[in-house]
């Protein structure tokens, strides 16, 4: 299951996963486990004031799903992909 988060900013905190490379994102979304993606840019307002939602949600929900932040600007093929 792909959940979707619109955009986050800033350094993650609780269980947030930060995408490095395209492979880590297909592997974590082709898992068993639920996964919320966060896509965010560092130049996004609205991302940064997300941002602590998002990590709530990681910190509450661990045990349940997997939260995963993904930099648009880093990967624009995936945010393209899903529409971002």
């Amino acid at each position: 299951m792909l959940i979707f988060s619109a955009c986050q900013g800033g350094e993650p905190g609780g269980d947030v996963v930060v995408i490095e490379s395209e492979a880590d994102f297909y592997e974590y979304i082709n898992g068993e486990t639920p996964v919320l993606v966060d896509f965010y840019a560092d130049w996004c307002r609205p991302c940064r004031i997300q941002g602590p939602i998002v990590e709530t949600v990681s910190e509450e929900m661990s045990d349940k799903l997997i939260v995963l932040k993904l930099d648009v600007d880093a990967f624009p093929r995936i945010a393209t992909k899903y529409q971002v």
